[in-house]
């Protein structure tokens, strides 16, 4: 979700890139696949230190340097 300056909001994807666009900003992002537990973990409000870690290592291909 996204909030712009005159207080709209935006869910879509697209639109918040619409928005963002006249700022240069590029928005990315990526599938956080069909695991349950990992969803499970981010619907959450918050995270235990080693919840945080669990989703980390789920998205560590993400983070690898090539």
């Amino acid at each position: 979700m996204f909030k712009s300056l005159t207080n709209s909001f935006y869910t879509q994807l697209e639109d918040i890139r619409r928005e963002l666009a006249p700022l240069n900003i590029e928005l990315n992002h990526w599938s956080v696949g069909d695991n349950p537990e990992i969803h499970s973990l981010l619907a959450k409000d918050a995270l235990s230190d080693k919840e945080k870690e669990e989703v980390l290592q789920a998205f560590d291909d993400y983070f690898e340097q090539h």
